[in-house]
């Protein structure tokens, strides 16, 4: 049995293909095709041939052929060119074209298929059963790679039967040809006594008889001893044939094996082959992908010193490339410029609130202090970005941190005059009387300073806080940093009293 394999994309296949043979007397059940002829080669694979030998108990003449397989997964589809079986008793094969693809996902999804009879060849047919199969059988004498393969696995050549069974058709022919030549002497053999007998008063007669019984006996002698000796060379001659073909079939097979080791050892050789130029080309793919990366490496960091800095990124607010940077060196949030800022304090400075998340979302330092003592909380309330400043409250950054002056944010943001930062400020418990190592209040900032509006403010709510049933004072009662002022303010009064109880004891006693 030899299967086709098609040519098309993905005809492969890893399942076990089963056949059923449909004849004349029934159908063989399911046969499964596990090894081909040639061995350890995959079977199944695109543009290929397997070449099988199944036995099973005769059905007739073949009919139908039942094949596919049970594997209905994505990946084991196969398409099928044609089968080709052939008997080996009498040498008749049969072709089942199919050109179909046995698939769940392909064609019409069904993995097993009936095939009719497409083509039935004889490869040897005599002369005496010619009309007979003519009628019902195409012969043919052409050699194909099918016939190859059929006639390596069954050990027969085409050749050779063809002589052999010509030497048969000619023995017989001969052998009736002499039979033909004894019975036509012994017909004329009779015909001349005849003759003979009626003309026995003349003696012309009588010698023409003796003539013809001798040459009549002599004729059916050499007919018979012809027809005898072809009758025993027969039997002798088809004997000298079963054996030189019994030699020329060990012969053969001798030279199948031969050439089957050999097919196996070029298989191999390819094969390894094959494997080596595999891993060639892996290690090639593999060169290929180390060197892209150093260059697009080199090439990154070529960009990099080529591009502005992360300070100037977060100035200008590059979000894309203070990521690219942070991503390629994550070292270089914490670096600072010429003035001792990080990037943060330069988000911060300048109002970049997405930069800003960003930054602290990648570790960067809220508390860290430039060289002139500013924290992130003191750069954005001096440029007035209230966002920025809810931002960095939420991460835990202290309303009243202090500078090295001892300004607080509320300083800062008065002294610059953004009344925005000073509501926010107060709203959020900054201490409006903190003050700084020149003993200046954020009120006297803003006088000093020309701002009206938050000086008045700033006027307004020490107004109210001084009158206890205010909301302010209210709020700043409950707030810890009002609670801190308030023991301040008691200690302060604890020690007046105690200078003044002092003096009134000094005046008594002069």
């Amino acid at each position: 049995m030899a299967i086709h394999t098609g040519s098309r994309l993905g005809a492969s296949t890893t399942a076990d293909i089963f056949v059923i043979l449909f004849g004349e007397k029934g159908n063989t059940g399911k046969i499964k095709l596990k090894q081909s002829k040639e061995g350890d080669r995959m079977k199944f694979q695109k543009g290929q041939i397997d070449v099988f030998r199944v036995e099973s108990f005769f059905v007739g003449r073949l009919e139908c052929v039942c094949i596919g397989h049970e594997r209905k997964e994505l990946g084991c589809g196969w398409f099928c060119d044609k089968v080709l079986i052939r008997e080996f008793d009498n040498n008749v094969t049969y072709e089942f074209v199919c050109s179909r693809w046995f698939s769940a996902q392909d064609d019409d999804g069904r993995t097993e298929r009936t095939l009719p009879v497409t083509n039935v060849i004889m490869e040897v047919s005599s002369s005496s059963e010619s009309e007979d199969d003519d009628k019902r059988y195409t012969s043919t004498s052409a050699v194909s790679d099918t016939d190859r393969h059929l006639s390596e696995a069954t050990g027969i050549d085409n050749g050779q039967s063809n002589d052999y069974l010509s030497a048969r058709s000619d023995g017989g022919s001969s052998s009736r040809a002499s039979k033909r030549r004894s019975k036509k002497s012994r017909k004329g053999h009779t015909t001349t006594g005849s003759d003979s007998e009626s003309g026995e008063s003349d003696r012309r007669g009588r010698s023409r008889k003796k003539r013809g019984d001798d040459s009549s006996s002599s004729s059916s002698g050499t007919s018979d001893s012809e027809s005898d000796s072809s009758s025993d060379d027969e039997p002798a001659r088809r004997g000298k044939g079963r054996r030189s073909h019994s030699v020329n079939n060990n012969n053969n097979i001798r030279e199948l094996s031969d050439d089957g080791i050999a097919e196996r050892e070029n298989y191999m050789i390819g094969f390894k082959a094959g494997l080596k130029a595999r891993e060639d080309e892996i290690r090639r793919q593999e060169d290929e992908r180390r060197e892209e990366e150093e260059y697009m490496k080199e090439e990154e960091e070529r960009l990099m010193l080529q591009g502005p800095s992360i300070h100037e990124c977060c100035q200008t607010g590059d979000l894309t490339r203070v990521k690219k940077l942070i991503n390629y060196s994550h070292d270089v949030i914490g670096t600072t410029d010429e003035r001792g800022r990080t990037p943060l304090h330069v988000a911060s400075s300048h109002g970049r609130l997405d930069l800003v998340k960003w930054l602290v979302m990648n570790d960067a330092s809220v508390n860290e202090l430039t060289q002139t003592g500013y924290s992130c909380m003191h750069l954005s309330s001096m440029n007035g970005h209230v966002q920025v400043m809810k931002i960095l409250v939420a991460l835990g950054v202290d309303v009243d941190c202090l500078t090295v002056d001892e300004q607080t944010p509320l300083h800062l943001a008065a002294m610059n005059g953004h009344i925005d930062c000073c509501k926010w400020l107060v709203a959020n418990n900054a201490t409006l009387d903190a003050k700084d190592v020149m003993g200046r209040p954020p009120l006297e900032l803003a006088d000093e300073y020309q701002h009206q509006d938050c000086a008045e403010f700033l006027r307004s709510c020490q107004s109210e806080l001084n009158r206890s049933e205010s909301s302010l004072s209210q709020i700043r009662s409950r707030s810890p940093s009002r609670e801190r002022e308030v023991r301040a303010g008691t200690a302060s009064g604890r020690e007046e009293e105690e200078i003044k109880t002092k003096q009134d004891s000094t005046s008594e006693m002069k």
